[in-house]
């Protein structure tokens, strides 16, 4: 908590609002900046979330959990065309969830934290003991 209040308070200097001990926190500058921070976390997580969202790239980070694999090993693995799997690794590689290393011909891919793969095997699970996403949503004309 202090760590976001910190932050808020060099957002708050940057916009000439006063971060004087005196500061009241349920101003509406502060409520307005705090809530820049939440929505601006919210949009990332969002992108995150669409980025590893598509059952392709779910499948390469559950293959990536045992370890880097190259190009070819995925396409084996997955059974897709090699076309389709290089698309979804740029996606990967491009919002920073794998890496990648070329060695001679091969392109080797690795996942950048290991926390990529508790999360997207905790969801699994979740999937599995309870009821999530099971029905269409409700429409709001009801």
């Amino acid at each position: 908590m202090d760590t976001l209040i910190t932050g808020v308070a060099m957002l708050l200097s940057e916009f000439s609002i006063d971060t004087s001990e005196s500061m009241n926190y349920n101003s509406y500058e502060y409520r307005c900046i705090y809530m820049k921070i939440n929505i601006s976390i919210e949009e990332q997580q969002a992108k995150f979330l669409r980025c590893i969202g598509e059952p392709t790239r779910l499948q390469i980070i559950k293959l990536l959990v045992s370890g880097e694999k190259c190009v070819s090993e995925i396409v084996e693995t997955l059974g897709r065309e090699q076309s389709l799997v290089s698309h979804h690794l740029r996606a990967l590689r491009a919002c920073g969830i794998v890496i990648s290393d070329q060695r001679a011909q091969k392109i080797y891919y690795r996942l950048c934290d290991p926390r990529i793969a508790e999360l997207v095997l905790t969801s699994e699970a979740l999937l599995r003991d309870l009821p999530l996403c099971q029905h269409e949503p409700e429409s709001d004309n009801d």
